[in-house]
C-alpha cells in the first residue's frame, strides 16, 4: 500500500563477510527516501536495543515460505551462550530468518525495541520450534553506527 522503497546499502560486519561468524549474523540496510519522505516517517520504526540481558519477553513475527500469511509468537528469551539468545516458538521454519525480536512492543504503533534477529546459531536453528539470535552487544552497536555514518556519506 505504500509502494516500493530502494535499499541503498547493506552493511555487515567484515568478520561476518569473511567467516560467517554466527555471533555477527546481523545486517543493517539503509533505505533511500521516496517522494521526499523517509520510510520511518511513513511506516514507523523500531529502535535498537543492545546489552539488554538474556531474559526478555519478545514478540517475533515471521513469514514462512510455506504459508501465505505471517506467524507471530510471544515468549521469553533465554541464554544459550554468552553470545546467543534462544527462544521456543512454534513453526518458525524456512523464510523466517531475519525476523526481528521485539521487546517493549507497542501494539498500537506495531513497534518496539529490536534485541535480536532470527539467525545466529545454526542459522537460526535446525528445529522449527527453537530459534536463536546473536546477542546484541557493543559489536552490533558499532555496526549500527557504521551503517548510520555510511548513510550520511
Amino acid at each position: 500500500p505504500t509502494g516500493l522503497w530502494k535499499v541503498n546499502k547493506v552493511v555487515v560486519d567484515d568478520r561476518w563477510a569473511t567467516s560467517q561468524d554466527e555471533d555477527l549474523d546481523v545486517a543493517f540496510l539503509t533505505v533511500g527516501p521516496k517522494d521526499g519522505k523517509n520510510i520511518q516517517d511513513v511506516l514507523g520504526g523500531n529502535s535498537l536495543g543492545t546489552d539488554r540481558g538474556f531474559n526478555n519477553e519478545v514478540k517475533i513475527t515471521g513469514y514462512p515460505t510455506s504459508r501465505d500469511t505471517p506467524i507471530s509468537c510471544r515468549n521469553r528469551t533465554t541464554k544459550f551462550s554468552d553470545t546467543q539468545l534462544r527462544i521456543q516458538c512454534t513453526d518458525f521454519e524456512g523464510g523466517t530468518s531475519g525476523s526481528p525480536w521485539l521487546t517493549d512492543y507497542d501494539p498500537k504503533s506495531h513497534t518496539g525495541t529490536v534485541i535480536g534477529v532470527l539467525g545466529g546459531h545454526e542459522g537460526g536453528g535446525d528445529e522449527n520450534d527453537v530459534s536463536y539470535a546473536a546477542y546484541f552487544d557493543n559489536d552490533i552497536a558499532k555496526l549500527y553506527q557504521r551503517a548510520q555514518d555510511e548513510d550520511r556519506n
